[in-house]
């Protein structure tokens, strides 16, 4: 291999190795997110639900299904107390990251 070829294939894999983690990174994030705003006390950490905690799944959602419910338990549309309190503590893109989560579950 040449000095050309190796330097690319060097950068190739440094490239590669960084956007692995940082898809880890991010997902990271988001399950400390999920844990933080307690999203995962009642709905688990990957959508699953719970049903002692009468939190329903929401894994396998449409992102914007549960972007449109987060947002009317925000502005009050839909009533639950519960949720209202905690879907005011999400912001527009927590809410957006949040829904792309959990949509890629069954």
């Amino acid at each position: 291999m040449n000095r050309i070829n190796l330097a690319r294939w060097v950068v190739a894999t440094i490239l590669f190795l960084t956007g692995n983690l940082a898809a880890e990174s991010d997902q990271a994030e988001l399950i400390t997110l999920i844990q933080l705003k307690g999203c995962a006390n009642c709905h688990g950490t990957k959508g699953q639900g719970n049903k002692y905690m009468k939190g329903p799944k929401l894994a396998g959602q449409a992102p914007e299904e549960l972007i449109n419910k987060l947002k009317a338990y925000r502005s009050g549309e839909n009533d639950n107390p519960t949720m209202a309190i905690m879907s005011a503590r999400l912001t527009d893109k927590e809410i957006s990251q949040l829904a792309e989560y959990f949509s890629q579950f069954k």
